[in-house]
Order: C-alpha cells, then sequence, then structure tokens
C-alpha cells in the first residue's frame, strides 16, 4: 500500500470502527432473525454512514486533542499530528469532507424511510462536531453511549423499517455499555496527561478509585442486562453464551491496577467488546429458525 494513503487511512483510526459497525450489525440481525424481509442495498448504506460518522468524529476531535494540547508525543491516538505527517488544518478539512460525505448518506435514508432520521442525523451532526468539547466537561461517556448504543441501533431500525421497536432498543444497551468502556479505559489512563491539559474527562471528575468502579459497572452491566432479557424473552437462552466472554472481561478489569498493561486497556476492552457482541449476534440464529419454524 502507498504510504501516504496508508497515513490516511490512520489518521481516521479505522481500528476502532468496529464500535458503530456493531449496533447496525446487531439492529439488522434482529430484523433478519424476526422475519423481517431486508432492503440489504439500504443496509449497507446505514453500515457505511455510521462508519463515516464516527471517522469524522475521530479526525474532528484528534484536530481539537492536538491544537489544545491534550495529544502529544506521549499520548496515544493516530499519531499523525503529533508525529507531525499532518498539518492541523488538513485533518480538520479531512473531517469536514467526511462528515459532509456521511451527512449526504443519511439524508438520502432520511428521504427513504421518514423524518425521524433526518432529526437523528442531525442529532450525530452537532455530535461528532462538538464531541471534543463535551468530551472536555466530563460529558464525552454519556454521548458515547447515547450515540454507540440506542442511536445508532434504531436509527439503523428506522432506516429500513420506517419505525421503532423495544427489542432493538434494549439490544443496544449491552452494546453501548461496553464500547462506553472503551473511551473511560482511555481516559483512565491519560488522566495524568488530561490533567496537565487542563480538561475534565469524567474520568478525572470521579477520581481514579471511583473511575475504576465505573469501568467495572460499564464491564459487569452488559451480562446482568442479557440475563435479564433471556429470563423475560427478548433474547434467546442462546444469548447467555456471552458468559464466555467473562475471562476477557476479568483480565481486562485486573489490568486497571497494572501500571505496563494499562496502556493497552483500551484496545482490551474493544477485543472485549468485538467478542461479546459477535457471539451475541450469532445467538439471534435461535430466534430466526424460532420465527421461521425451522
Amino acid at each position: 500500500m502507498n504510504i501516504e494513503l496508508k497515513n490516511w487511512l490512520i489518521a481516521t483510526r479505522p481500528w476502532s470502527i468496529p464500535a458503530s459497525a456493531v449496533p447496525v450489525i446487531a439492529a439488522g440481525g434482529w430484523l433478519y432473525a424476526t422475519a423481517h424481509k431486508l432492503p440489504w442495498e439500504l443496509a449497507f448504506v446505514v453500515l457505511l454512514s455510521a462508519v463515516l460518522f464516527q471517522l469524522a468524529g475521530n479526525l474532528i476531535s484528534d484536530y481539537f486533542d492536538f491544537t489544545r494540547g491534550v495529544d502529544t508525543l506521549e499520548t496515544a491516538g493516530s499519531r499523525t499530528l503529533p508525529d507531525g505527517i499532518f498539518r492541523p488544518r488538513t485533518i480538520l478539512l479531512y473531517g469536514c469532507f467526511v462528515l459532509t460525505t456521511a451527512s449526504g448518506l443519511g439524508l438520502f435514508l432520511a428521504i427513504k424511510s421518514g423524518p425521524f432520521l433526518f432529526y437523528l442525523g442531525l442529532f450525530g451532526v452537532v455530535s461528532t462536531s462538538f464531541y471534543y468539547a463535551l468530551k472536555y466537561r466530563g460529558f464525552g461517556v454519556f454521548l458515547i453511549f447515547i450515540v454507540f448504543g440506542p442511536c445508532i441501533a434504531s436509527g439503523t431500525e428506522y432506516a429500513l423499517t420506517s419505525r421503532l421497536s423495544w427489542p432493538v432498543f434494549l439490544l443496544s444497551l449491552p452494546i453501548g455499555f461496553l464500547t462506553t468502556a472503551i473511551l473511560h479505559a482511555n481516559d483512565i489512563r491519560d488522566m495524568p496527561h488530561d490533567q496537565t491539559a487542563g480538561i475534565q474527562t469524567f474520568a478525572l471528575w470521579l477520581g481514579r478509585r471511583n473511575a475504576e468502579r465505573f469501568y467495572r459497572f460499564l464491564i459487569a452491566t452488559p451480562y446482568f442486562l442479557v440475563g435479564f432479557y433471556c429470563f423475560i424473552g427478548t433474547l434467546p437462552c442462546m444469548s447467555l453464551l456471552t458468559l464466555v466472554t467473562i475471562p476477557l472481561a476479568n483480565s481486562a478489569i485486573r489490568n486497571l491496577n497494572d501500571v505496563e498493561k494499562i496502556n493497552n486497556l483500551d484496545r482490551q476492552t474493544a477485543l472485549l467488546q468485538s467478542a461479546f457482541s459477535i457471539v451475541l449476534i450469532a445467538s439471534l440464529a435461535q430466534k430466526f429458525f424460532e420465527s421461521t419454524g425451522i
């Protein structure tokens, strides 16, 4: 791959794509499993739009983090700005271009489905553009939960069916908690740097000990939710197989107090989120067999 093209890709942080792709796939999987005939061409557009919104947010956030001294040579991230690969203005314009493309796809979907998606897309544009401002004031984790949980999943359902349902909303919550845990793990790791930069993430607002407790809450809650959903019949019993990912969860929690391993806690949490989500989505096959009588 051309080195220059590779840098353009790295700048978007493509390794974070599962955060936006998983709720789309989960919602689509639920709809398909419950005997809905899906317009697959629109499903692809939904997936692409959600991913582009996320990548635009990564770029715009990186611009503000670098220009405000939050991202330095000592912190993680795409590193294209701290390493001088791109100028800050280039990354900002790049982010605006990706956001415009995502918005165009979202507008197309809103025309196809209905006005609710237009307002949801408008919320997505504002969230993408000003996420950094909320993060600096301690509200970033709440926005991430709302966007990467209910908003993307319910938006997917509406784009494909022009309606909303409680099961898709409930299905999005465990995924949203684990995606939020990825950001919170990053914030715990960067607490010293963020404090020096003068910003107030939710982790800093809580303090180290309570931030660790909140991380444990974000990791544990999805398992309780899946168990409850199985009990009330929203999810099939097969969804309890998500319990096989508990060793990954325990490993991540243990690394909270490991000075060296905490540097990779966000990646380890992302691995947990992916594994949990894959098992959860795969378990919907039981729902498909039940609804089709196979």
